[in-house]
């Protein structure tokens, strides 16, 4: 059975992982402050995006490549670690997932009990 995803789903499953270490420290926004999209990607299971000059910011899933909850909630992780690197200007120019996404991304697979090397 496929996963129906809708954009109500991922704010609560995003207000899920705020709850949960290590994200709970992060100072995380409420979903209200966030946009959640669905979208039909066949490349990629998320994405997070920020509008260019503005506050306001985003988080993609796709709805071809996340089946099941396990998965949606995995890449939905993934994409939250994007959206704390963005609001603390942790990102690298140049590079998709720095040296602080890593050991982000690692801490989230220990805690949550994910996969590191299907996580990134």
């Amino acid at each position: 059975m496929a996963l129906l995803i809708t954009p109500k789903m991922l704010a609560a499953g995003y207000e899920f992982l705020r709850t949960t270490p290590p994200f709970r420290g992060w100072g995380l926004p409420h979903a209200d402050a966030i946009e959640f999209r669905v979208t039909k990607a066949l490349g990629e299971h998320g994405h997070y995006n920020r509008f260019i000059g503005t506050d306001e910011h985003w988080i993609a899933m796709s709805e071809k490549c996340n089946g099941h909850p396990a998965t949606l909630m995995m890449f939905l992780a993934h994409e939250v670690i994007h959206l704390h690197q963005a609001l603390k200007k942790l990102e690298t120019k140049g590079a998709t997932h720095n040296a602080d996404f890593h050991r982000r991304a690692r801490a989230v697979c220990k805690a949550h009990g994910l996969d590191y090397k299907l996580f990134v």
